[in-house]
């Protein structure tokens, strides 16, 4: 029997080459048959020179600069396969990604099927690790995006029923399709690690604005996803605290890295608007970000 067609959708802008190594993780893939749709979203770098090494077996689709789920839609709209998975420009899979997840499609009703991935930093260093989580339902995905995009395969049947990444999401619509699939479809969790997510200072997630801001545009836009439900109310509510915290984190690394150039002014402004957005955390910040005087050891930000 043939294997249903795997096209692998990768919104690509200035992705060096890191693009370069995520296109070749797919091509390794031991499962077939794949299309590999790479969407180069106005990059100022010569996206086609970077690839012509692999462009016999890729299509390479250009648009002038959109965001990351314009680039998804339009890859996902030229692409054949009757499956869909997804890979960013920075990321890597393991070779038995696919061949591991596509068998759970035999059962009809799953429309989605996710896994576990690793963190990596510069070095290649693994720093954290997501187990794939089997009991993911709206509620818990309104309460955290646990579900990693570049462990995603989905059936384009669905896919076309739920309908496209939401473009006025420009970081989080990702999330917002895993809250959609998961109010009509079943999801389902391979157990294994099969992605690896590389962080480096080019990461969109390290944009301490720009994710604080479209976390916000999703709960407002799934606030009455269930009308008045309490669990509803309660995972955003999660939601809304882990999205204070990780922008004061965020902008505390910046403050860190501001006092150890010596720029404590600018230190200061940066921690206050951090602090505005997460006003608890006023507690754990060192006396000299909020105007009082400090003692050696609180000379950088923890």
């Amino acid at each position: 029997m043939t294997s249903p067609l795997v096209s692998v959708v990768i919104p690509a802008y200035n992705g060096g080459s890191l693009l370069r190594a995520a296109v070749e993780s797919v091509l390794a893939q031991t499962y077939s048959p794949i299309e590999v749709v790479v969407v180069d979203d106005g990059s100022e770098e010569d996206v086609g020179a970077l690839l012509e090494p692999v462009a016999d077996r890729i299509r390479l689709i250009r648009q002038t600069n959109a965001g990351t789920a314009a680039a998804r839609n339009r890859g996902i709209s030229k692409s054949r396969g009757d499956f869909i998975a997804l890979l960013d420009q920075d990321d890597l899979w393991d070779s038995e990604k696919l061949a591991l997840q596509m068998p759970a499609f035999d059962d009809a009703a799953v429309a989605l099927v996710h896994s576990g991935a690793r963190w990596v930093d510069v070095n290649g260093r693994v720093t954290s690790e997501l187990q794939a989580d089997p009991t993911l339902d709206t509620h818990a995905l309104l309460a955290d995006c646990r579900v990693p995009v570049q462990t995603v395969v989905i059936r384009r049947s669905a896919l076309n029923l739920v309908g496209e990444f939401d473009e006025s999401l420009s970081a989080a619509d990702d999330w917002d399709m895993w809250i959609r699939f998961a109010e009509r479809f079943r999801l389902a969790a391979v157990p294994h690690t099969l992605a690896t997510i590389r962080v480096h200072p080019g990461n969109q997630s390290r944009n301490a604005e720009l994710m604080y801001r479209t976390a916000r545009q999703l709960f407002a836009k799934n606030r009455k996803i269930h009308g008045s439900c309490p669990q509803c109310r309660r995972a955003l509510r999660r939601a809304s605290i882990a999205n204070r915290a990780y922008y004061y984190g965020r902008r505390r690394e910046e403050a860190r890295a501001l006092v150890a150039a010596g720029h404590r002014g600018a230190a200061l402004r940066v921690t206050a608007r951090a602090i505005s957005r997460n006003p608890r955390a006023v507690v754990t910040t060192p006396a000299h970000f909020l105007g009082g005087r400090s003692s050696h050891r609180d000379s950088v930000p923890r």
